[in-house]
């Protein structure tokens, strides 16, 4: 096993040869990932990484950035000098390194480095507010390569922003179909799989409780689908429907926020509302005039997880409009 040493850290800073240090950083991460040292060999591997990353050889820089691309054990501030660093050391980092967060990534679109962001772009499961930014940037090589990525997070926002300054870029215009068409279709796959849980739980045990009307409608997953997302139902009454959810234990928070995803404010109000045990016009004396302190805490009172709470509190401003400022 390579043994870590203060030597170490002197061959690295006297050693002429960039690619001696390369191949000592190679071995350095290969050990560390691993977790083969102890803890003061732990500390000096870490102080070599760090001198790897700030080599004045590109090449050494470069190979590091590679071995440690994938890295979740590295101190974050090697990643974060490794993805702000020259295009061909940034790049395996801006690419893989799930160290980086939202707000690190903002700050490198922000730069307008057209071959970084088109690496960020590509991330998997890219969050939807760095998505928004690199949309913000107008950039067609960048917003192409955000399209093409199946796992980005890209609100409809951000796809009306890509419309709006990129439409009739007709490359573009195909893959903003594709994505838009896309969005629609995973919207129906989570509508017909909440349509076959509650079809199982209600119908199959409880046929004898719904009227010949509620039977016909809840009998095939694709009519709930299309019932749930078509704009012809805006003013159905939903009360049964979430009455016999809540009897049988199937209402939840879940099917609530799905119902505000979907834009089914109508739905949304009547499952929160009876959840909570609050009447409507309760509910919505908090929607609308509320103010953002109450929208939060409805959240929580619905234990809704912080990292989702943006997204909830964007949705509630598509449907009631911006909190009111409350003093």
């Amino acid at each position: 096993m390579f043994q870590v040493s203060r030597d170490d850290i002197y061959r690295l800073s006297s050693n002429p040869s960039p690619e001696v240090r390369a191949s000592i950083g190679r071995k350095v991460v290969s050990d560390y990932e691993a977790d083969r040292y102890s803890g003061n060999e732990r500390h000096l591997a870490e102080t070599i990484l760090k001198a790897l990353s700030r080599d004045a050889e590109t090449i050494v820089r470069s190979r590091l950035a590679w071995e440690l691309r994938a890295s979740e054990r590295i101190p974050k501030d090697i990643a974060l000098r490794l993805a702000r660093d020259v295009e061909e050391v940034s790049l395996p980092i801006l690419k893989y390194s799930p160290l980086l967060e939202p707000e690190d990534l903002l700050a490198i679109v922000d730069e307008l480095n057209t071959e970084k962001n088109m690496v960020i772009a590509s991330r998997k499961e890219l969050p939807e507010e760095v998505s928004e930014a690199l949309a913000e940037t107008r950039d067609r090589l960048v917003v192409r390569v955000l399209l093409e990525n199946e796992t980005a997070i890209v609100s409809d926002n951000t796809l009306d922003v890509i419309d709006h300054y990129l439409g009739y870029d007709s490359r573009l215009r195909t893959l903003l179909d594709d994505k838009r068409a896309i969005k629609r279709s995973l919207s129906r796959v989570l509508v017909r799989k909440v349509a076959g849980s509650i079809k199982s739980k209600l119908m199959q045990r409880h046929e004898d409780e719904f009227p010949e009307y509620e039977r016909m409608l809840w009998n095939d997953e694709s009519q709930m689908a299309d019932m749930l997302l078509s704009d012809s139902i805006e003013n159905m009454d939903y009360n049964d429907l979430v009455q016999n959810l809540d009897v049988r234990g199937d209402l939840d928070a879940n099917f609530a926020f799905m119902a505000l995803d979907l834009g089914r404010a109508d739905l949304f109000e009547v499952s929160v509302a009876r959840m909570l045990k609050i009447s409507r016009d309760e509910l919505r004396e908090v929607l609308v005039s509320g103010g953002i302190y109450g929208r939060t805490r409805l959240a929580q009172r619905l234990g809704l997880a912080q990292e989702k709470l943006d997204n909830f509190l964007a949705n509630l401003e598509n449907q009631y409009g911006q909190p009111k400022s409350v003093h």
